[in-house]
């Protein structure tokens, strides 16, 4: 095992060394942003301190209006890692998601919403993995979930480790990115080529959750046992908001059409498996879970919305991992 992690070491700087030469990072954490002026130091702070630190950070600031993009401006200037796309209008979360990934330089990339954090070990364990193991397309970790004030309230650890995206079986790792809450698996450190090999993230309400079967469906998705991810819960978050015109917006920009979110997901799902090049086996299991077994999580999931409408009256929060199947 220890001549197995020096060789893993060797190859790691190899690369690093391949990437000094070439002048490109090697891995790009992108942030898309708006107005994110209460959290974005703390995000920025926590991917600086990235033990790995041949890295890009890469800020797409969709035309805010409070002071994000001239806190990151400081930060750009102070830090060559730092760069900084403004966008001239908001041009909706999913597409501004897009614009980071297209704009990476880097051979691995992750996102990082402008209100999470991630601890030093994060890029670097799952860049040791995706460079040891080639049928490895991402690695994630277990999450905790924090407040506004940063304060931990929680964890997603249940809910995770009943994700099977490391399995074999391609089946069976679409049937759980569906099924289970893989909100945390789109902020994994994956491999850039195979993310650009799809429509990426989706403009509809559920884009998030189709990119993560995407990805599924391409290769192992590893999970990194130790918490080195904290989701911040707050009531500017997307996961606060209810309205299915407002979620809407909040995907596709002011120009987005709610429609029926839960058949646009459907049709989007099973889209993903005819572009995949499995077999007829895995794609008619596939077809099964979206049939079957995907309306009893949306009935659990409207369950859950009408419970959170009730307990914001009396003031109280839930977050919906604890809801996952």
């Amino acid at each position: 095992m220890k001549a197995q992690m020096e060789e893993s070491d060797e190859l790691v700087l190899d690369l690093r060394d391949v990437q000094d030469e070439k002048g490109s990072p090697l891995v790009t954490i992108g942030v898309p942003v708006y107005n994110g002026e209460s959290y974005i130091e703390a995000t920025l702070d926590s991917a600086l301190a990235q033990h790995h630190d041949h890295l890009e950070i890469l800020v797409a600031d969709n035309a805010s209006t409070d002071a994000t993009a001239e806190i990151v401006r400081r930060y750009a200037a102070n830090d060559s890692r730092v760069r900084l796309i403004e966008n001239d209008t908001n041009i909706g979360a999913a597409p501004n998601y897009n614009l980071v990934l297209n704009e990476a330089k880097a051979e691995f990339f992750c996102w990082l919403s402008a209100d999470d954090l991630i601890e030093p070990a994060y890029v670097e364990r799952a860049v040791e993995i995706l460079i040891e193991r080639p049928d490895v397309v991402g690695v994630y970790s277990h999450a905790g979930r924090i407040n506004e004030h940063g304060e931990r309230i929680g964890d997603y650890h249940d809910t995770m480790a009943a994700l099977r995206l490391s399995s074999p079986d391609a089946g069976i790792r679409f049937r759980d990115s569906v099924l289970g809450f893989p909100a945390i698996v789109l902020f994994g450190v994956m491999r850039r080529s195979a993310m650009l090999d799809s429509p990426g993230h989706g403009a509809y309400i559920g884009g998030d959750r189709v990119f993560v079967s995407e990805m599924a469906l391409k290769g192992k998705i590893v999970r990194v046992e130790e918490e080195l991810f904290q989701r911040r819960v707050h009531a500017e978050a997307y996961s606060s908001i209810l309205d299915k015109k407002a979620k809407a917006k909040w995907f596709g920009g002011d120009d987005a059409v709610a429609g029926s979110p839960n058949i646009e997901r459907i049709k989007h799902h099973l889209a993903a498996l005819d572009r995949s090049g499995e077999s007829l086996g895995v794609k008619l299991r596939g077809r099964y879970t979206m049939f079957v077994r995907f309306p009893m999580v949306l009935a659990k999931t409207q369950a859950f919305n009408c419970m959170q409408r009730a307990l914001r009256i009396f003031g109280r929060q839930v977050d919906r991992g604890r809801w996952a199947s």
